[in-house]
């Protein structure tokens, strides 16, 4: 018996396997378009605070500008790709020691940055990592 007596003799048969290969790959494939759409959203949600801060530093660093936090870092870094995190943890650290060199008291007591090109460009630095996905 060959393939093509097989194929005539099965015909229900194959109808049934075609049947559940395409079923089974149409889940699979919808599954997994699903599990991105939702690691999408959860990056975004991460990144939206940083990013916002972000933006605000750029238009004019402030030491009264309030930060992220650290759970708020810790939360975006957890949902960057691997190969991102530590270029976006040695920029965000660059920013930090950036801010204290820059930082001044003057004779009032107010706490100012000297200059704030370093700053800048060190947030500069931080902002790619946050673009929506």
């Amino acid at each position: 018996m060959g393939l093509h007596e097989f194929v005539q003799a099965n015909v229900g048969l194959a109808g049934l396997v075609l049947a559940t290969v395409t079923s089974l790959g149409g889940f699979l494939l919808g599954n997994h378009l699903a599990l991105g759409r939702e690691k999408r959203k959860e990056f975004n949600d991460a990144a939206l605070p940083i990013r916002a801060w972000a933006l605000r530093e750029l238009d004019g660093p402030s030491p009264y500008t309030k930060p992220p936090t650290r759970e708020q870092i810790d939360l975006f870094i957890g949902c960057l790709h691997a190969w991102s995190r530590s270029g976006f943890r040695r920029a965000y650290q660059a920013q930090q020691q950036a801010r204290e060199r820059a930082e001044y008291q003057n004779s009032v007591g107010e706490v100012l940055y000297r200059d704030t090109t370093e700053i800048r460009k060190c947030v500069q630095a931080c902002l790619p990592y946050t673009a929506r996905r």
